[in-house]
């Protein structure tokens, strides 16, 4: 019971957090806003329940990337591949 009320204090103080910042905001700003935040905890989601760290990967690989004299970096597409298995991973097809 303990634990259960900690975790209601927890989500009832995150979501009145979470509406002051989307209030203070216009309405262009705040579907990006949100949008955004989704993006980050679905990723912390993601990075709990199975124990890695996708932004570190993601800064890793971006780390490696050279430039080309043409201006594109050389391992695009690896860097694409990467960033397209992320809603993959966030909404994986039940099997």
């Amino acid at each position: 019971p303990e634990e259960a009320k900690r975790q209601m204090i927890f989500k009832l103080t995150a979501n009145s957090v979470l509406d002051m910042v989307m209030d203070s905001l216009s309405p262009e700003t705040a579907e990006e806003v949100a949008q955004c935040i989704d993006g980050y905890i679905g990723v912390g989601i993601v990075n709990k329940k199975f124990g890695i760290d996708l932004y570190k990967e993601l800064y890793e690989a971006l780390s490696k990337v050279e430039q080309k004299e043409s201006g594109y970096p050389s391992q695009t597409p690896a860097i694409l591949n990467f960033i397209s298995l992320i809603p993959i991973i966030l909404n994986p097809v039940p099997s």
